[in-house]
């Protein structure tokens, strides 16, 4: 019995044809320029800096300094109100004139800087295809969401989403002026991860490599909101909101 080969594309010939069948076979090409994408992208993402432990820190960091905070405003308002009281203002009036005019040119800034954030839900769909890449090859699927959410509210300069005194804002438009309005952060934290998941699979679902995020969804059942992995999903739009907090507040 002659000896058997086998062809990349899964062909079965005998050896001494395999070189004919190589010449003529068309999947050869398409299935080694896959294999060589991977292979790239692994490597690519060997020289990502792994920094999820380090940022969950930082993070519960920030909430012992923020109930820190809380502790001691009391104090600090009572300080900030007795010295008021201690300042001397000249009969000219003239502090008090450029106090009143600082503080207009503050809350002027603050207005237009608000009429040119994208209204919430108002926003076009990110590019997220490679950052999603990088997250599926890893198997990194629970910060799909996130990165994610992070493109679509943050990919044009300041965020139309925060967290403030764990408490969820986003911008409105109240006839005709933007402003921010609070909304129930656990609900909006669910919902967004929900439409995430959705605009995800309905836009990468049939791409290369991507195939495999709604597959991993329906195993891990996280169509049902109480389930683990959904669960962590939605930790990890809040976590990332509370770094694009952290960033917005070093800038300033």
């Amino acid at each position: 019995m002659r000896k058997q080969a086998k062809c990349i594309c899964g062909y079965e010939i005998r050896a001494d044809r395999l070189s004919y069948h190589i010449e003529k076979c068309t999947a050869k090409p398409i299935i080694e320029k896959l294999q060589a994408e991977v292979l790239s992208l692994r490597n690519e993402l060997r020289n990502i800096p792994n920094e999820r432990n380090a940022f969950r820190l930082e993070i519960s960091e920030l909430r012992r300094e923020n109930e820190s905070l809380k502790r001691t405003g009391g104090d600090i308002m009572d300080n900030s109100k007795r010295i008021c009281t201690e300042v001397e203002v000249p009969e000219s009036g003239a502090i008090q004139h450029v106090t009143q005019h600082v503080t207009q040119n503050v809350t002027n800034n603050i207005q237009i800087n608000l009429q040119h954030i994208t209204v919430y839900g108002k926003e076009e769909l990110p590019k997220a295809m490679n950052d999603l890449k990088h997250l599926v090859l890893n198997s990194q699927f629970t910060l799909c969401p996130a990165a994610y959410l992070e493109l679509k509210h943050f990919g044009n300069g300041p965020g139309n989403i925060r967290i403030v005194d764990d408490e969820l804002e986003v911008i409105c438009d109240a006839s005709g002026e933007k402003k921010w309005k609070r909304v129930d952060k656990n609900t909006e934290l669910q919902r967004s991860t929900q439409q995430s998941i959705k605009e995800i699979t309905s836009r990468y679902g049939d791409k290369s490599i991507l195939y495999n995020f709604p597959t991993w969804c329906k195993t891990h059942n996280v169509h049902d909101v109480k389930s683990i992995k959904f669960q962590e999903m939605v930790r990890e739009v809040e976590d990332m909101l509370l770094h694009k907090n952290e960033t917005a507040i070093k800038d300033d």
